[in-house]
């Protein structure tokens, strides 16, 4: 945690995974930010993530991976609906789901639901 407040985002350009075309680095973030346990943690992180997202240097499931796992761990529904099999009961004001999405830079629900569907799919994974 004090590695984003000393350092901010950490960038890679070059190393990409061959399908997705996803930053290997966004990988570790993401395993690093949702395992955040506390709101002080999620509190001074978050700006840097999202300026993070907002340069183009951070994918938004990133964030939104981290708001919704606390959420999670402290039995509310979540916000983002970044799980996979999340149900529309599990979301807070799942009508606004979409706008809440796309003020970070995610997809619809469905688009990225089908997106993964194509995965799965195509690829298997």
């Amino acid at each position: 945690m004090d590695f984003f407040t000393r350092y901010g985002y950490p960038i890679s350009r070059n190393k990409r995974l061959s399908i997705l075309h996803i930053p290997v680095i966004d990988g570790a973030i993401n395993i690093l930010t949702t395992h955040f346990v506390d709101s002080v943690k999620i509190a001074r992180v978050s700006p840097i993530l999202l300026k993070a997202i907002a340069n183009g240097n951070c994918e938004p499931d990133i964030y939104g991976a981290m708001i919704d796992k606390r959420q999670q761990e402290l039995r509310k529904p979540v916000i983002y609906g970044i799980a996979v099999n999340i149900t529309p009961d599990e979301i807070i004001d799942y009508p606004n789901l979409d706008k809440r999405r796309m003020s970070i830079g995610l997809p619809p629900l469905e688009i990225a639901q089908e997106r993964n569907r194509l995965l799965e799919e195509l690829y298997g994974f």
